[in-house]
């Protein structure tokens, strides 16, 4: 039997040409659901894929389980929607303080990152173990192709969108976004 540090940790590989996330263990995700999408590669019998389910893991909202794929992967487009920057050179992935270490495999020409078991440890600031909450006014800023706030309220009230108001009086602009200002 694998010792319980052993899978306390999930490898997921970067990979910078992936459109979507996939795994191929369904117990990392929750709120799964069947589906049946074609996934574009090949495994190692060279055979087509599909995935059979998806979910979500830790703020990830769309992971696809194919069960024939060897690995996790980790899509960099993924990742930056979702306010993460990704840095070969420096080896991380960050977003404020959440940094995860990414490892080159210089054999293979992979780079991996290792992420808790449990989404919410991924998540969360090194000293606590509360999950760390994300400005959704800022996810919608970037979303809807990085308008100002006022017009980002205007699509708020005609839309009926509901976003906390301390998301709206926290909100900060973007790295994009502030470059742009004199």
């Amino acid at each position: 039997h694998p010792s319980p540090a052993s899978t306390s940790k999930v490898r997921w590989v970067v990979d910078s040409g992936a459109s979507n996330m996939f795994t191929h263990d369904l117990s990392l995700l929750s709120n799964v659901r069947p589906t049946s999408v074609a996934v574009s590669g090949s495994n190692s019998s060279s055979s087509p894929m599909r995935a059979t389910h998806a979910g979500r893991f830790g703020i990830f909202p769309h992971v696809l389980f194919v069960p024939s794929i060897a690995q996790n992967l980790m899509s960099v487009s993924i990742l930056r929607k979702l306010g993460f920057h990704v840095d070969f050179m420096k080896l991380r992935i960050s977003r404020g303080h959440i940094v995860w270490p990414i490892r080159h495999h210089h054999d293979c020409n992979l780079f991996t990152v290792l992420l808790p078991r449990r989404p919410v440890d991924a998540f969360a600031h090194s000293n606590q173990t509360s999950f760390v909450s994300w400005n959704l006014a800022e996810v919608f800023h970037r979303r809807f192709n990085h308008i100002s706030k006022r017009a980002l309220l205007r699509v708020f009230k005609v839309h009926g969108i509901t976003v906390p108001r301390k998301h709206l009086r926290r909100m900060r602009l973007c790295s994009g976004c502030a470059l742009t200002q004199p």
